[in-house]
């Protein structure tokens, strides 16, 4: 999720059909609710500036190891139970809970438990959790801890019995973290008298944005939301805030802090892990998903309404800021479909900061009638023409991608330096021009939630990226070239870098610092990595593809296959992953090298990573490194086709399904070799760049 004073979105509440999923899911489902919106309330946007840890809202409370840091959670599977929980400071204390139903009578007695643990150089203090049961439905409770003089009395009111038609106010609060926003933030959460529990949909503290993973900002985090979570339950999902893996601290043992201070109740709906679990309160039936956290269960998920109050902190996507001249909407032509329009054209002036620039733009295909007749049959392979231009880049576009399912964010890396970001929905508009990198953009990626792009260049160097402001938030430095990149697709704080230094590395995207690291043969040139985060694909300069073995906690690698992806020794320059394949029935794996070869093979991930070569196809050679995708949504109505750009200024379509892998289609438009290629999420956008620095979204028609 975001980084806490860094990326803000406001606090949104919503009656709603709830299944959340930033990158941890709460599934929500209630029946007999009303739809409708209970608050306008909007966190600011911009940087958030924490509080300093003598702030009031941090202050232990007064006494000689008095209980502090009280926080309450639901104890079982329908609110009859519920965890309490406590820190001790200087000695372990008492980890027992009296209880009742009046102020002045509290008859009940429960004992707990108390543990420590250690973080670096930080050792917690006593942390007490204690489990009070066989609660009646709907009723106020009140409750104390600790002993002698330093005794603390709160109160909670337990749920209404489960039903369909029972009403209840839940907040939605995530990213909370600890600025002087964060404590609006719950202000404003407080001041509704209607809620009653919270569902905290991950990251809590923010603790890992601080050198070391400094763990004395979880005690000051809890004793900030103490005044709340100590009288209202609220319902834990852990994030990837709460992961706090750091091997080059010693720390190895992922959700260590957040494990020890926040207890779930997973046991009672058969969990095996505390980050995956189900409650029953009132109306709701909630479901909690860690995505941070391995668990593999088929589930099955009903959605209903319920009322929702207050919601997240941070994390805001990024805003569109117009630039003069930098994007340009071309009104689409008359809809064509591209096996009719062997001499469709149409003249548009592309006017760019420079003056005037006439270009004809053709699409066409030269099939025989026959194949024609059948592609009129066939409207996936139709495009209706331009949508925009992008020409605000003086030197060659190397690398363009659009963000992670996004059908709107694109970002395009140039060998002057540059890394644009762009929207593409009408108005186009550039959004951030980012210059830190002194030599050409080799690869870029974008972080799962699209705030972050993390960037390598031929200048050594590795960049991470904050799009909302368009600013560099770090820089890690190398020792050779920096060739390719990618996020890690379930532990988001890794980065996997191949260099010219015939190696890949992994970097801990929080720190920077190098995880792991593995040596190859020649310089590693491409990568991409499967959907579960268990293989790397990599190709070298050679021509070679390696499958590379990866722990999704730990970052650490091993070789474990060699492919040759053809004949020659020429550098691979894509590779790319797919989940599955009609043809294939399976997973498979797209390579593209220097010298033309396009190669199609079956992934076994029974046979850790084998590949199997299905099809391959010899295009002219390039002196540009030109990149090639597959086309995930066209190959699932029929055929395996891919996109690639060539030296003749054109985008060519290929289905390597068919006899000597036709050529299904072209694009003419650009006016320089096509190096890059890239759909958006829908594949409703392609777009495609040139060495002249032209990028150039082709719109495709829609299909029935």
């Amino acid at each position: 999720m975001g980084r806490h004073g860094v990326d803000q979105i406001g606090a949104v509440a919503a009656f709603a059909w709830v299944a959340l999923l930033p990158l941890l899911l709460v599934g929500v489902v209630c029946p007999g609710a009303q739809a409708g919106q209970t608050s306008e309330y909007r966190r600011q946007l911009g940087s958030a500036i924490d509080m300093p840890l003598d702030a009031d809202v941090f202050r232990p409370p007064p006494g000689y190891n008095a209980p502090e840091q009280v926080h309450i959670t639901q104890g079982n599977h329908d609110g009859t139970a519920m965890i309490i929980s406590w820190v001790t400071t200087s000695e372990p204390g008492s980890s027992t809970v009296i209880y009742g139903t009046s102020e002045d009578n509290l008859n009940y007695t429960a004992n707990g438990k108390h543990t420590q643990y250690t973080f670096y150089n930080y050792t917690s203090g006593y942390i007490h959790h204690c489990t009070i049961k066989k609660l009646e439905f709907d009723t106020k409770y009140y409750y104390a801890v600790g002993v002698g003089q330093t005794v603390r009395k709160f109160w909670f009111m337990t749920p209404p019995e489960s039903g369909p038609d029972v009403p209840y106010t839940f907040g939605l609060i995530g990213d909370l973290g600890q600025s002087f926003d964060s404590n609006v933030t719950l202000t404003h959460y407080e001041s509704n008298a209607k809620a009653q529990a919270v569902l905290f949909v991950g990251d809590l503290s923010y603790a890992d944005n601080y050198p070391y993973h400094d763990n004395v900002r979880w005690d000051t985090w809890a004793r900030f939301v103490e005044r709340n979570v100590a009288y209202q339950p609220w319902i834990w999902t852990a994030g990837n805030h709460e992961i706090d893996f750091c091997p080059e601290l010693g720390e190895t043992k992922p959700f260590k802090p957040f494990s020890h201070r926040y207890p779930t109740p997973y046991k009672a709906s058969v969990s095996t892990a505390p980050y995956w679990y189900s409650i029953k309160r009132a109306s709701a039936y909630i479901i909690v998903l860690a995505s941070y956290s391995a668990y593999v269960l088929l589930l099955q998920v009903c959605t209903m309404p319920v009322r929702l109050v207050s919601l997240r902190s941070t994390a805001a996507a990024p805003r569109a800021r117009p630039a003069t001249g930098c994007g340009r909407w071309a009104p689409s032509p008359v809809h064509a479909t591209l096996s009719e329009a062997d001499s469709w054209s149409y003249m548009r002036d592309l006017r760019s900061n420079n003056g005037v620039l006439s270009r004809t733009v053709s699409i066409g295909s030269k099939q025989s009638d026959t194949e024609r007749h059948v592609r009129f049959a066939e409207p996936a392979y139709s495009f209706v023409g331009m949508h925009c231009i992008f020409d605000n880049c003086k030197a060659s576009v190397t690398i363009l991608k659009f963000g992670r399912a996004s059908s709107d964010l694109l970002a395009y890396g140039a060998a002057d330096g540059s890394l644009t970001v762009c929207q593409v929905s009408e108005p186009p508009s550039v959004l951030q021009k980012m210059i830190g990198h002194s030599k050409h953009i080799t690869d870029f990626d974008f972080s799962s939630n699209n705030q972050y792009i993390a960037s390598c260049s031929l200048d050594k160097t590795l960049r991470v990226w904050e799009i909302s402001k368009g600013t560099c938030i770090r820089v890690v430095y190398g020792v050779s070239s920096q060739l390719c990149i990618c996020f890690h697709p379930v532990n988001n704080n890794l980065l996997l870098v191949g260099n010219a230094n015939k190696e890949i590395n992994a970097i801990n995207f929080s720190t920077g610092r190098v995880i792991s690291k593995l040596n190859f043969d020649d310089a590693v040139t491409a990568l991409d990595i499967d959907h579960t985060g268990q293989f790397i694909f990599s190709g070298d300069a050679q021509g070679y593809i390696y499958t590379v073995s990866v722990n999704s906690h730990t970052g650490s690698l091993s070789r474990t296959r060699k492919n040759k992806s053809s004949k020659s020794k020429s550098p691979i320059t894509t590779i790319q992953y797919r989940t599955f394949s009609l043809v294939a029935r399976c997973p498979v794996l797209l390579s593209c090298a220097q010298d033309g070869n396009l190669s199609f093979f079956s992934i076994s991930t029974d046979a850790k990573g084998y590949l199997t070569l299905i099809s391959s196809l010899k295009l002219a050679s390039r002196v540009q490194t030109t990149r090639a995708s597959f086309c995930p949504l066209l190959s699932l109505e029929k055929g395996e086709f891919i996109v690639t750009g060539r030296e003749d200024a054109n985008v060519y379509f290929y289905d390597l399904a068919r006899p000597k892998n036709s050529c299904v289609n072209k694009l003419q438009g650009h006016g320089s070799p096509v190096i890059g290629v890239a759909w958006n999420h829908g594949e409703n956008f392609l777009a495609s760049s040139d060495s002249d620095g032209t990028v150039i979204v082709w719109k495709r028609s829609k299909t029935n």
